[in-house]
């Protein structure tokens, strides 16, 4: 195998690696809020006589910044786990229960209680979320847009190393070719 052929192989694995980071870095997170970097699962259970697991994790950005809680949804299916249920500061979860259809999420001084119907037509698309006990819309946080744009730059990058290394095999394999033939 020449050199051209050998440096165009390299150049397509890297495109291909590439772009494969950048499709997991487009993929939709698990978290509409939080870092799921920093979270520790403190306690989950399944729905029963269904697949469905809830969790609730505790997540820390360090000394500055508060505690937040997330609770999740994972059905086992394609969808993976999915937010349902966000607090930064406080309210400071403490618990979930998961019974036959519905799941309670508990509080120190208060519990939320979702059907299972709730959960999958509509807390997984916008799940309910708190900072600091004031209600919270669903928003793209500046972290996820710094993702999505470094995301959709690999695949740029990886686009344009595959067109160059193509090219290069494709020069490889007719050099007596006037389109490959370069001139002064």
């Amino acid at each position: 195998m020449g050199t051209i052929k050998v440096t165009a192989l390299i150049q397509c694995i890297l495109a291909l690696l590439l772009a494969i980071w950048g499709v997991k870095l487009l993929l939709p997170d698990r978290n509409v809020w939080g870092n799921p970097q920093f979270e520790t699962l403190m306690m989950q259970c399944q729905i029963p006589s269904t697949e469905a697991i809830i969790r609730l994790y505790q997540g820390n950005g360090g000394a500055t910044v508060a505690y937040w809680y997330s609770v999740t949804f994972d059905y086992g299916k394609f969808l993976g786990e999915k937010q349902i249920f966000y607090a930064y500061a406080y309210p400071s979860i403490q618990s979930i229960d998961c019974r036959a259809d519905e799941v309670t999420v508990l509080a120190d001084e208060q519990s939320w209680t979702f059907s299972l119907k709730e959960i999958k037509n509509q807390l997984i698309n916008q799940p309910i979320g708190f900072y600091k006990g004031e209600t919270q819309q669903k928003s793209i946080q500046p972290l996820r847009i710094l993702t999505l744009s470094f995301g959709v730059l690999l695949e740029l990058i990886s686009v344009w190393i595959l067109s160059r290394s193509f090219k290069q095999f494709r020069a490889s394999r007719h050099p007596g070719h006037p389109r490959n033939s370069r001139t002064s």
